[in-house]
């Protein structure tokens, strides 16, 4: 397996968060030569991090879409019945109560974004102001 090939390898499973002990057997790499690289691969470590649970979550929950169509339907449907009910029964603040949750819940659901990082790349001027930020982040 050629350099390019183990240090791929290694990211991939760092990522999925494989032990340095294991990719060291794995790939036949020394454990302190891993712990460099994860230096240097850290970005794109995170970033395949980022990736991987990302696919985890939409694998073993509901993906995100889903869940937030779902609980704004079932929003929509609490807040239509007490359109139509007569508010002085208490089943009615029953309804209400559920209303309440159903929006705290599509609240976090929607709250909930990727953030991905780089490396910043700048030059004259923008290299000097810029000399202590190593990295930069963005929503996906």
């Amino acid at each position: 397996m050629e350099k390019f090939e183990k240090e791929r390898r290694f990211v991939e499973r760092r990522a999925c968060g494989v032990s340095y002990s294991k990719i060291a057997s794995e790939i036949g790499v020394s454990k302190g030569t891993l712990i460099g690289w994860s230096k240097k691969m850290a970005a794109e470590i995170n970033n395949l991090r980022a990736v991987e649970l990302e696919r985890l979550r939409e694998e073993f929950l509901i993906c995100k879409e889903h869940r937030i169509r779902m609980l704004g339907t079932q929003l929509g449907q609490v807040m239509e019945e007490i359109l139509n009910r007569d508010l002085s029964g208490v089943s009615t603040h029953r309804l209400f109560e559920i209303q309440a949750r159903l929006g705290r819940e599509l609240a976090v659901e929607c709250d909930d974004e990727m953030v991905f990082v780089r490396e910043r790349q700048a030059g004259g001027v923008e290299a000097m102001k810029e000399l202590l930020k190593k990295t930069e982040t963005w929503k996906g």
